[in-house]
């Protein structure tokens, strides 16, 4: 299944969200950001990050563990 299938199920209204050993690259991180428009806080454990940019107007804190 394509990675933007499963970002069908994330809410304009989800304020924080944690993810643990996840892959997520450029265009998953772009649809993660576009869609989440109220997200203050994003934590991520153990995830491997190939993007260029996490790109939110609305984020105030990323943890990124490992």
């Amino acid at each position: 299944m394509p990675p933007d299938e499963y970002l069908d199920v994330v809410s304009g209204n989800l304020k924080i969200l944690k993810l643990s050993y996840v892959h997520l690259d450029d265009t998953t991180l772009r649809q993660l950001c576009s869609r989440c428009t109220s997200l203050e806080g994003l934590e991520l454990k153990d995830c491997s990050v190939e993007g260029r940019e996490i790109g939110s107007t609305s984020l105030k804190y990323l943890t990124m563990v490992r």
